[in-house]
């Protein structure tokens, strides 16, 4: 059987990249043939013909056992994908590390994502410790550009007359 060259990674900066279950590889010599032709009616006749010389393993279902679905839903609102992630690989090895931490962060998402919308989300959460934190309304700012400005206040008191400005530009979901 001939080697399978190491597989290389992207240069495509937004490929993503998947943590799946390798396939065997045969040097099977299969071959594929695809002809058409016209017919009487302007359309074509296609034939293809497909060819095997070794039987191959049948494929198998890489999809999350139930059983081990049912260990991260148990689980994922008090503990970390790595270490669901270990147990769930004691049981089932077939399980990949990268399924099981996108089936935590699904479940776990519905606890802390509120809103899809960031700003609106990150004023909301601000606004529930009001004691702690004051949110500003920034004037001048352009009509195409959303700002959220809070201070937080045990931070700002000591800070008084020391300094004059802190200052943090995040640019979300830009291209």
């Amino acid at each position: 059987m001939a080697q399978k060259k190491p597989s290389k990674l992207s240069e495509n900066p937004t490929a993503e990249h998947r943590d799946n279950v390798e396939m065997k590889r045969y040097a099977c010599e299969s071959a594929m043939s695809v002809k058409y032709k016209q017919n009487k009616n302007a359309g074509y006749d296609i034939f293809i013909n497909l060819w095997h010389h070794v039987n191959h393993v049948l494929y198998h279902n890489v999809r999350m056992p139930p059983e081990a679905l049912q260990m991260v839903q148990e689980q994922a609102e008090w503990s970390t994908p790595a270490a669901i992630a270990g147990k769930i690989q004691l049981a089932y090895p077939q399980v990949t590390t990268n399924q099981i931490h996108a089936t935590w962060r699904e479940l776990i998402q519905a606890f802390w994502q509120q809103d899809d919308a960031q700003l609106p989300l990150a004023k909301k959460l601000l606004a529930k410790f009001g004691d702690d934190v004051d949110i500003f309304k920034p004037v001048g700012i352009p009509d195409d550009v959303e700002m959220l400005a809070w201070k937080m206040k045990r931070i700002a008191g000591p800070l008084r007359g020391k300094v004059v400005e802190i200052a943090m530009d995040a640019t979300c979901g830009c291209l």
